[in-house]
């Protein structure tokens, strides 16, 4: 356990489980606290990334939650929640950019990252609300979330041989949640997106533990304690084709 400002307890991430797959291309490794409380969390197996690599466009491979609690007169209480998802895409095996009238892309191009952090993150919004209302358009989906929708503006995660470029969504109300997507590619067809998300609770007539601002704060630090655990290593072809992508900007 890990103690936090405002006395938020934790999970310590230099003491979590190490977990690691191999998607041919590219090896991630990263460190993820268990919650034997959360019934829904899952890991998958390497057999089943082995499966996906020959059949589907996309696997959902990580779900994990993991409380922030508070010491109340010696009890722990739950005050807040972290939930992380991974899936993999994979640009080979499904018509995105048919779908979303957009590239193709190269994921080992630079620029080509940054337009796709922007274009999956309007689709994945446009999707969301379309599920609710099928014909609401685009103009009137985003009006509900802040979304940053120029490439330049993207703020980088991580600067590995790649960048890790990240958009995020947060509610235009008073809800204390953020969710933070972060593309990170595994080769020039296929990448990771890791959803990041942290909220807080109330108890009846109580204020929440943390203002607005210092939730938003505590939810980056949180987010780069995860990352700064997460790497990523590419096959010699990837970094081969990432060389010849420097060399041809």
């Amino acid at each position: 356990m890990k103690s936090y400002k405002n006395g938020l307890l934790g999970p310590d991430l230099n003491r979590c489980d190490i977990v690691s797959y191999n998607f041919g291309d590219a090896e991630i490794q990263f460190r993820l606290p268990n919650d034997p409380k959360a019934d829904d969390n899952f890991v998958q197996s390497q057999e089943i990334v082995d499966g996906w690599k020959n059949s589907t466009s996309h696997l959902h491979f990580i779900k994990s939650e993991w409380a922030l609690q508070e010491n109340v007169n010696g009890l722990l209480r739950r005050i807040g929640l972290v939930t992380l998802g991974m899936d993999i895409f994979s640009f080979d095996k499904a018509s995105f950019e048919q779908d979303w009238k957009t590239g193709p892309y190269s994921f080992v191009r630079k620029p080509d990252l940054r337009e796709l952090a922007v274009d999956f993150f309007i689709n994945l919004i446009l999707m969301g609300e379309q599920s609710d209302n099928p014909d609401i358009s685009k103009e009137d989906a985003l009006r509900e979330w802040e979304v940053i929708n120029d490439p330049s503006l993207l703020p980088i995660v991580k600067q590995d041989i790649l960048p890790w470029y990240m958009n995020r969504r947060r509610q235009k109300t008073n809800y204390y949640s953020w969710e933070s997507i972060i593309v990170i590619p595994i080769s020039d067809r296929s990448i990771v997106i890791a959803q990041f998300y942290s909220e807080f609770f109330t108890y009846g007539d109580e204020a929440c533990i943390i203002t607005k601002n210092e939730q938003e704060a505590f939810d980056n630090m949180l987010r780069e304690e995860f990352f700064s655990h997460f790497t990523v290593k590419y096959s010699p072809e990837i970094l081969a084709k990432i060389k010849e992508a420097e060399a041809l900007a």
